[in-house]
């Protein structure tokens, strides 16, 4: 487990005011998106909280902020994603370290092509909290 300072402003006060327009425009649907996120991260145990003033000044200039973003589901549910502002990191961290392959969208599409000419099983599977 990683040790971060967040703190719960960062989470709700983004200087692009995101947060606060987007429980502007969801309401108390809006908070309960963002508990429910920010509870998984506990949960999940992601993170261990550190007070701020247990920091010395340059871990406190390293701190991410976390940012969180509200989106209506086609279902009617509002969902919160949140994700470090890892801007920061980028002073001292090798691109390659911070990398998060993804599948391209060209080679999920010619797998499936091929699987169902082929008429291959496939399943798909959802798994929460893939990338904390």
């Amino acid at each position: 487990m990683v040790s971060f300072c967040v703190y719960w402003l960062n989470a709700f006060a983004h200087p692009d005011g995101i947060m606060k327009k987007g429980l502007i425009q969801f309401g108390d649907d809006g908070v309960q998106a963002v508990r429910t996120e920010m509870t998984q991260l506990h949960d999940r145990k992601v993170m261990e909280p550190v007070h701020k003033k247990d920091l010395t000044r340059a871990q406190l200039l390293e701190v991410l902020n976390y940012l969180m973003f509200l989106k209506r589901k086609r279902c009617g549910k509002v969902k919160g994603r949140g994700c470090a502002d890892g801007r920061k990191q980028r002073i001292y961290t090798a691109k390659h370290d911070a990398a998060a392959p993804t599948a391209a969208s060209e080679s999920v599409f010619l797998t499936s092509t091929i699987d169902a000419k082929e008429e291959q099983d496939v399943a798909t599977v959802d798994i929460p909290g893939a990338f904390m």
